[in-house]
């Protein structure tokens, strides 16, 4: 006879701490954050808008130089309710679950992954149109981009 066995709670025991430089493509898309402004880059050769910018294209192997505005609206192309966070290595239950949706936005070719706020999770949908919404101070880091909500 076998032995039914339940786990109550997971530690998952994670701590990071960096400090290093984010590199040019990615402090251009800070800076531009801190203004309530999305950059991306386009490639020389392919001429896709990659957003968050980097600095090589992954299936052209080029440098990428040219930094261009998209959005601040996009399309839902994908998103999962998240019910949970990880704080501090604790799997810990949250009050209100939330959308983390990917994004496509106007003038990327790429997915950004953003939170997206809605007063009915049920009204969230692929295809369903969204705007940024930015913090009204800015820090000067990703979290400028607050989070997306859904348009009409």
């Amino acid at each position: 006879m076998s032995q039914e066995h339940h786990v109550t709670e997971t530690l998952v025991p994670l701590s990071f701490e960096y400090k290093y430089r984010v590199g040019q493509a990615l402090e251009q898309f800070l800076t531009a954050l801190g203004n309530k402004k999305i950059l991306g880059i386009r490639c020389p050769g392919c001429h896709r808008v990659i957003v968050p910018p980097r600095q090589i294209c992954g299936p052209c192997n080029l440098e990428m130089k040219e930094y261009v505005e998209v959005g601040p609206e996009g399309t839902i192309e994908n998103y999962t309710i998240a019910k949970v966070v990880i704080d501090e290595g604790r799997i810990e239950d949250i009050p209100k679950p939330y959308v983390v949706g990917q994004i496509k936005l106007d003038g990327a070719d790429s997915l950004l992954t953003a939170k997206v706020v809605a007063e009915n999770l049920e009204s969230v949908s692929i295809g369903k149109r969204v705007r940024a919404v930015f913090l009204d101070a800015p820090k000067g880091t990703v979290k400028d981009l607050d989070h997306f909500e859904l348009i009409g």
